[in-house]
This record gives structure tokens, C-alpha cells and sequence, in this order.
């Protein structure tokens, strides 16, 4: 990464979600500040790569990006029904200037398990009366 009066340049990698299952859309996106001139500044357009690591570390997306006029980064991509369960990883690369990510879930569904125990304060209630 480039070095400038002490500053590194930065980004934060998130997605819309931290858990998501298989077969959903995955929202990512990269808050990008240039370190130059001794401060942190938005920079013009740039180019970048996001890469898409399963939790088995396999690649999946791997593609050019351009941020917008605000520093940002951004896409979708949709995970498959046979998607691996585990943690998954988004990164992306600024060429001469860094590497950055950020990471996600993705898990089965799992139907919640619960049980509810009431016992009445009489055996027979009317229609009209609160329980």
C-alpha cells in the first residue's frame, strides 16, 4: 500500500447482511479513502477487482470494478442453492495501493424450536372472559 505523511489509504468492505442463506443475493459494497497529500480524500474514479472467496476458500466472482464519484465500490451476486456454509470473504484490490475485506455467514436455514407451557387459572372459561 502507498504511504503518504504517515496515512495509508483505507477501505471498508461490508455486505446489506451479516448472515445469508443459500440461493440469496449478497449486496456488497467498499468505502474507499486515498491517503495523499497528508489527508484522507475521496478519489477520482478508480479502478478496482473484487474477489469472492467461499468458505472453503474457493474464488466464485472475480471481476473488474470502478468506483463511483464518492470513493465507493459496489455489486450484487447471488449465491447458489449448494452454496458452502461457513464464512465468506469479499475483497477488494486497488492496484498500487491495497488489498481490503470483509467477511459474511452463510448458513442453513434451522426452523426455530420452541414450547410454551400455560396452565389456567381455572379449568373452563367463558367466551366474554380474559384468560
Amino acid at each position: 500500500p502507498s504511504v503518504s505523511s504517515g496515512f495509508q489509504s483505507k477501505a471498508y468492505v461490508h455486505t446489506d447482511a451479516p448472515v445469508y442463506r443459500p440461493g440469496h443475493e449478497v449486496r456488497w459494497r467498499a468505502m474507499f479513502l486515498d491517503a495523499t497529500g497528508g489527508a484522507y480524500r475521496v478519489p477520482k474514479a478508480r479502478q478496482g477487482r473484487v474477489l469472492v472467496k467461499d468458505a472453503r476458500g474457493q474464488g466464485g466472482v472475480d471481476e473488474a470494478v470502478t468506483s463511483s464519484a464518492f470513493g465507493t465500490f459496489a455489486g450484487t451476486f447471488s449465491l447458489d442453492g449448494a452454496a458452502p456454509l461457513g464464512v465468506w470473504t469479499v475483497q477488494i484490490t486497488v492496484p498500487h495501493t491495497g488489498s481490503w475485506e470483509g467477511k459474511f455467514e452463510v448458513q442453513e436455514f434451522k426452523k426455530p424450536e420452541f414450547t410454551i407451557k400455560l396452565k389456567p387459572g381455572k379449568r373452563v372459561y367463558l367466551t366474554v372472559e380474559k384468560l
